[in-house]
């Protein structure tokens, strides 16, 4: 819930003076980190910080000063990170200094007690060959209830609750600490889809534990990388995870690549994550941003309207172009400024900008509450109709243009899947699948939309891109930008689906053409999924309607190992497009219990279904 705004809150604010959040004064923490926010007037936004922890300089290099949104008073917010893992037992003293140009210094000191748990866990990972790897561990008791790591602030830091409670803890480059409570708990640990987990049970007396676990990868993707299209910073006023607690956990989800889209501001991710993987392999940071549709005026703070969100990306960040401003109706101009400002200050020499139309039928904060329908959703915002052509007067608002001949449908790429919400994913798969049947090409791509560090995970969903993975090279952003366009993309929850047609010159797939002079096409469906991730069934998909189905666990034999890896043929008469889908049933209800219903699974991906779908292979 968000903190009430009180009188004595507005007037530390107007006198140049700070609120602590975190760590509170007289707090007894035992987290192996803990967020530093500081509540500062608005004069200081972007401003600088200093901290000093017992006289010695403990000042976060990724920390910031952001503005903090009207809603929750108004005023910047300083978010950092303060870990503790090293620190001696017992009271401490924590000294911050914050600046901006032509303000008084506001100094605050809060003093704290580290009191950590008594049991000292080192997690060391590795991928099975001996190269180390940033992975996540999530702590659990053995009646199947997670151990809440977070602090006795975590509430007052993120009033989004989104991080109030915290389940796991990070490995990065190979080596990761925690301490826990005296008992007996289950230790799980994960990375992406794509691999093996790995569990240990640890019996927590007093005194230091090591374990070591193994995570080989159990699915092999070559020539194809992984990408999360919406991932949100400190710099986005609704975030409140830290921005060195967000890239640890880039890193930890084995991403290849991830888009920062904070709202209405271009960052430049790679240097954070360099710092944090220093010097490891790890993802690379393209920088975007998500842009509100629906603003009467701009500069008109009172008006909280909002038809959309779309994501813009890569952009160059630049004083020359700012982002331009987003004006009610007026979805086509702003994708045509968009493009306009990429030709004219291009990222990296590229002249093209890839835009994403965000959650078009709303958002599902939290696994636990229904979907906000009216939560910057442009589909419910116009009323669009997936069952109506689009000519149909009742989606009239859709084809209109500008001079240009911009439509207010010229997105390149449409968020199919956002986050855990299988109701949302429902609805754009039909408004999706219905504007296909017109001819209306968008790409389909999940995102984890993660403001946060738990309940949306980064890398869940995922889409794998037909592009080489960089590696320790550079990311081939060209190669990356047109896969995508194309539509050489499949998303995954959990499976993996692959897709080819048979044609006159050879197999196609996801993002490519044929032509079928007999009427028919042969299509093979591949699927695979780590062993811990539940398959409930596959799908063909062929101009919107369901072509063939057949189940698949308790029906295809796993491999030794546990991971799926099975093929299906289906003749299907040649219409407009086919794609193919596996994992959770479309027909079942979806369970209020995920991890009684689907294991291991439910407690990695907390609130979500497993599932998976190619993007078309267009048939003429």
């Amino acid at each position: 819930m968000p903190l009430p705004i009180t009188l004595f809150t507005l007037s530390l604010l107007a006198c140049d003076r700070a609120g602590v959040l975190s760590p509170s004064d007289g707090s007894e923490q035992s987290a192996p980190w803990i967020p530093v926010t500081v509540q500062l007037p608005e004069s200081y936004a972007g401003g600088e910080a200093a901290l000093w922890l017992d006289g010695r300089s403990v000042t976060d290099s990724l920390g910031l000063i952001r503005d903090r949104v009207s809603f929750r008073g108004g005023g910047a917010d300083y978010i950092a990170t303060l870990d503790l893992i090293d620190l001696e037992p017992g009271e401490h003293e924590l000294r911050m200094l914050f600046d901006a140009p032509w303000k008084s210094t506001i100094r605050e000191t809060v003093t704290f007690t580290y009191a950590p748990h008594p049991c000292e866990v080192t997690a060391r990972v590795s991928d099975g060959a001996g190269n180390p790897l940033s992975a996540r561990v999530l702590v659990v008791a053995p009646d199947g209830a997670s151990l809440n790591l977070a602090g006795p602030d975590a509430e007052a830091a993120d009033p989004s609750s989104r991080d109030a409670a915290l389940r796991s803890f990070t490995v990065l480059n190979g080596e990761g600490r925690v301490t826990l409570p005296e008992g007996q708990w289950r230790l799980l640990a994960t990375r992406s889809l794509r691999d093996h987990i790995d569990e240990a049970t640890v019996d927590c007396g007093a005194g230091a534990q090591t374990i070591d676990f193994t995570l080989p990868p159990a699915i092999e993707t070559p020539g194809w990388l992984t990408a999360d299209l919406h991932v949100h910073s400190g710099y986005s006023a609704d975030a409140f995870v830290p921005d060195r607690v967000r890239y640890r956990a880039v890193a930890a989800s084995g991403l290849d690549v991830m888009v920062l889209t904070d709202h209405n501001k271009v960052g430049r991710p790679q240097k954070p994550l360099d710092e944090v993987l220093a010097g490891f392999k790890g993802a690379k940071g393209l920088p975007g941003t998500e842009l509100r549709l629906g603003l009467t005026d701009p500069n008109d703070s009172d008006d909280e309207d909002s038809a959309g969100h779309l994501n813009a990306f890569p952009l160059a960040s630049t004083d020359e172009a700012p982002l331009p401003p987003t004006w009610r109706d007026r979805v086509a101009s702003q994708i045509e400024d968009l493009r306009d400002r990429q030709r004219e200050a291009p990222y990296e020499g590229e002249e093209d900008v890839l835009i994403q139309l965000n959650h078009p039928r709303g958002i599902q904060f939290f696994p636990t509450e229904d979907v906000v329908t009216g939560a910057h959703a442009l589909f419910n915002r116009y009323n669009f109709d997936p069952s109506l052509p689009l000519d149909d007067p009742a989606n009239a608002w859709a084809m209109q243009a500008t001079a240009a001949g911009t439509t207010n449908l010229d997105f390149d790429v449409i968020e199919v899947m956002n986050r855990f919400s299988w109701g949302v994913y429902l609805s754009v798969r039909r408004d999706w699948f219905n504007l296909l049947s017109q001819g209306w090409w968008m790409t389909g791509a999940g995102n984890s939309d993660s403001h946060a560090y738990e309940v949306e995970q980064v890398g869940f969903p995922v889409n794998l891109v037909a592009c080489p993975p960089p590696g320790h090279e550079a990311l081939d952003t060209q190669c990356f930008m047109d896969a995508i366009r194309r539509g050489r993309v499949t998303v995954s929850s959990g499976p993996v689906v692959d897709i080819a047609v048979l044609g006159p010159s050879g197999w196609v797939g996801p993002g490519e053409r044929l032509t079928s002079e007999s009427g028919e096409v042969e299509v093979e469906v591949r699927v695979r999924a780590a062993p811990w991730v539940p398959v409930a069934e596959v799908r063909l998909i062929t101009d919107g309607e369901l072509a063939a189905l057949e189940l698949v666990d308790g029906a295809i034999e796993r491999n030794p190992d546990g991971v799926l890896d099975a093929r299906w043929r289906w003749t299907v008469p040649a219409e407009r497009w086919v794609l193919a889908e596996a994992g959770w049933s479309l027909y079942a209800e979806e369970p209020d219990n995920k991890i009684e219903a689907l294991g291991d699974y439910g407690l990695i991906a907390e609130g979500h279904l497993p599932a998976g779908f190619t993007n078309p292979v267009r048939l003429d």
